[in-house]
């Protein structure tokens, strides 16, 4: 960055000499101090114009960072979303773990009404399951 601004200086100094010495050597010297005014406007035009030249250059530069800044942001977004399905797939998970080693435990067997209700939990259980392990699988793929 310094060598750009470094080198701008210099452009504008060289451009700057020239015009000075072009109008010297057209005007053979300046008479009265009206004549290096007037020489001196016609550099007021140049630097006028590269003034609007640098505040276009700046909106274009700000333009493209914003442009990057909305995209990256949009990134993240997505990002997010798919994390917090992530996570919210692995609080299923764990609430059924904890719910299928209560079912298993060695006292709520022994509550339960026979080996058949047993059965009837576990399936429903493992139907659940089975639709959280697809609920992941979906995360995985991106869907």
């Amino acid at each position: 960055m310094m060598k750009i601004i470094g080198g701008s200086v210099l452009g504008v100094a060289v451009i700057m000499c020239a015009y000075l010495f072009y109008v010297w050597c057209e005007l053979q010297g300046w008479k009265n101090g009206a004549e290096m005014g007037n020489t001196l406007s016609g550099l007021e035009a140049i630097f006028s114009g590269f003034a609007l030249i640098g505040i276009v250059i700046t909106i274009y530069v700000q333009y493209q960072e914003l442009r990057d800044t909305r995209a990256e942001l949009r990134r993240t977004a997505d990002a997010q979303l798919k994390q917090a399905a992530s996570l919210k797939a692995v609080a299923k998970l764990y609430g059924l773990s904890a719910m299928l080693q209560y079912y298993n435990s060695p006292n709520k067997l022994s509550e339960m009404d026979g080996i058949e209700s047993f059965r009837v939990i576990k399936k429903t259980y493992k139907d659940e399951v089975n639709a959280i392990l697809d609920e992941i699988e979906q995360i995985i793929a991106g869907k």
